[in-house]
């Protein structure tokens, strides 16, 4: 829980989150070493080692690209949200523009699967 502690008080956003924020914690516990263990929890049931590439910081600013078909050439295809986590499936990574808004997945700029 202190993770969860520091992270809700380094960013600005509202404590209800502090259950994105756990699941945040567990992502990245899974993924690094601990000193009871030589590998990590992801490697002992995966069987592989973990990329750290696509870690971000709780709480951050990110830009989402929008994704809509009829946008014209000077349109915005950006949005400003904060970055809340990292869903079970990997597949895209949490975000709200707005914190009093509902909570919106948003796919990363490479699609890739983690």
């Amino acid at each position: 829980m202190n993770m969860v502690r520091s992270m809700l008080a380094n960013s600005d956003l509202p404590s209800f989150l502090c259950t994105e924020a756990l699941k945040t914690e567990v992502h990245i516990l899974n993924r690094v070493p601990s000193k009871s263990v030589p590998k990590t929890p992801y490697e002992l049931c995966t069987g592989r080692k973990p990329s750290l590439r696509y870690m971000k910081v709780w709480g951050c600013l990110v830009e989402a690209k929008l994704y809509n078909p009829f946008l014209k050439k000077l349109d915005m295809k950006t949005v400003t949200c904060y970055f809340i986590g990292y869903p079970d499936h990997l597949k895209v990574s949490g975000s709200s523009e707005n914190p009093d808004s509902d909570l919106q997945e948003v796919q990363d700029e490479r699609g890739d699967t983690r």
